[in-house]
């Protein structure tokens, strides 16, 4: 048995890493390609079918010929069991055209093996990705719970948040403590409504009637096609797509928590654009968590 030395397996070990590291990619490729090859080889192949089964019909014609005429026969075939040699010649003009196609049907089958492949490894690895995001959220719950048992639900919220709890007064004489949040202490999922996004008007009311408007009609979709994912509302409000927003979003009814969508315009943090004429806005959405594992 060779030994491969150290030295060899120290230099091309990184090379082989990443090799596996891309190989759904490379399997992918490698793929089409070959799916665009057998296409093109079967293609080549029956352009030749018609002279091979040209051939094979002629061959048994003037068998048969031989058979009913022996006196006339042209051939060296024996004529005393003409089935045979007819049987002889399909054969023949199976394999032929067998050979014809094999290299296309090959490739073909090598190309959908890559394909399956590259699926089945980004299958296990979008597995394994979601299993420790749930294992990190699952930590962080806890860890959450063990803040608000030691400081109370109220600490805990304004260091969730970054913000701080403040009584506010309201037009009838009557207060309330409300959770003044920064912009530095929203979720990831927080985006900017302002001048930089094509639905953006120069006006506050107009802005506020459109998300309004948004906000609703994701409710119902929520009610009616029982999920949506983040990127459906990034979407319509005109933001970019993001690789979370693929896999959060809402179910319909929710096992725990809200049943419904918040776009949280209305937060304290907003109460410039709410009240101010503000034109633009911070909007942090209410996601449930992944709706695979919500489901």
């Amino acid at each position: 048995m060779i030994k491969i030395p150290d030295q060899v397996l120290k230099a091309i070990a990184p090379a082989v890493l990443k090799v596996k590291q891309h190989s759904p990619h490379i399997l992918f490729g490698a793929g089409v390609v070959g799916v665009a090859t057998s296409t093109v080889l079967a293609c080549r192949a029956t352009l030749k079918v018609s002279e091979k089964l040209d051939r094979t019909q002629n061959n048994i014609e003037a068998i048969k010929q031989d058979a009913l005429q022996p006196y006339l026969s042209h051939r060296h075939s024996s004529v005393a069991d003409p089935r045979r040699d007819i049987a002889v010649e399909y054969t023949r003009g199976l394999f032929e055209i067998t050979k014809l196609y094999a290299p296309s049907v090959i490739i073909g089958g090598l190309s959908i093996a890559a394909l399956t492949g590259s699926h089945i490894q980004l299958t296990r690895r979008n597995s394994a990705l979601t299993a420790a995001y749930v294992a990190i959220e699952k930590a962080f719950n806890d860890y959450r719970a063990r803040v608000r048992e030691e400081l109370g639900e109220e600490r805990e919220l304004e260091l969730y948040h970054n913000g701080e709890f403040k009584v506010l007064k309201n037009p009838d004489g009557t207060t309330e403590k409300v959770l003044m949040t920064n912009a530095d202490g929203s979720s990831i999922f927080a985006r900017v409504f302002d001048e930089h996004n094509r639905n953006w008007v120069p006006s506050a009311e107009s802005n506020r009637t459109f998300l309004e408007a948004q906000q609703r009609y994701f409710n119902q979709m929520l009610m009616t096609h029982k999920h949506v994912f983040v990127n459906d509302i990034y979407d319509n409000l005109g933001m970019e797509r993001t690789r979370e927003g693929q896999l959060f979003g809402w179910v319909y009814p929710a096992k725990e928590g809200e049943s419904f969508i918040d776009f949280n315009m209305y937060n304290c943090s907003n109460v410039d654009f709410v009240i101010n004429g503000d034109r633009s806005v911070l909007l942090d959405f209410n996601v449930q968590g992944i709706i695979y594992n919500l489901i």
